[in-house]
């Protein structure tokens, strides 16, 4: 069947609008604690085509910090366990053998993971954590990650105050009003384009990507029929 959502696929709405070197630096200033400037540097990483249902945009900033933030629709508990595997992907792609076996202390950047949730589940601000993946048992080993609800009309949504975040979480929002209930999803998508272009919401990155938009949001689209 065409245009089935697959939800293992790496590259998402939220991925490809967030990919963008602005845009992801305008996310992180919304939301992490330390702001920088749009001169900053920053390595964009490759989205991770390995890991299933991981939905992750990520980045290194002045070589000190690896930011990855996940969008989900659910609450997903293997959550860090993914985020350990892909910082894991980055750092064997970033010391070969020589820098390991350097008596030197390896410099690594920081890695800090935000969830960025707009399910329609109830929402759940239980930091999610690796070691609960040692079934209780104590570990030397962890990482914690906060679930931020950005659901559209979300409280946390407000006070990140990212335009285009927000945009993207009404564009959800439409996707989900209209999807269930019109087939086939090249209907929905004319619905949700037609309510964007009103609103010019993610208006420059609709123009320009236009074809990609619309096969990315047939994709999402037909999982709302699920």
């Amino acid at each position: 069947m065409d245009n089935v959502f697959d939800y293992r696929q790496a590259n998402t709405l939220f991925c490809d609008i967030f990919s963008n070197k602005s845009r992801f630096l305008g996310l992180v200033n919304s939301i992490f604690y330390k702001k920088f400037p749009l001169r900053t540097e920053v390595e964009m990483l490759p989205l991770s085509s390995s890991i299933p249902a991981y939905h992750c945009v990520s980045g290194v900033i002045e070589d000190s910090i690896t930011l990855f933030f996940s969008n989900q629709f659910f609450i997903d508990p293997n959550l860090p366990f993914k985020s350990m595997c892909h910082f894991s992907e980055f750092l064997a792609d970033r010391f070969d053998i020589e820098d390991i076996e350097n008596p030197d202390p390896l410099k690594v950047p920081t890695p800090v993971h935000f969830f960025l949730y707009d399910g329609q589940f109830p929402f759940s601000s239980e930091p999610l954590k690796l070691s609960d993946a040692f079934g209780g048992k104590s570990s030397c080993a962890e990482l914690v990650i906060d679930p931020i609800d950005i659901s559209y009309g979300s409280e946390s949504l407000s006070a990140i105050n990212n335009k285009i975040l927000s945009e993207y979480s009404y564009l959800v929002y439409k996707m989900r009003e209209n999807s269930p209930g019109i087939d086939p999803a090249d209907k929905a998508v004319e619905i949700i384009i037609d309510a964007a272009s009103r609103y010019s919401v993610l208006f420059d990155y609709m123009k320009s990507n236009q074809e990609k938009v619309i096969e990315l949001l047939k994709l999402e689209s037909n999982l709302y029929k699920a």
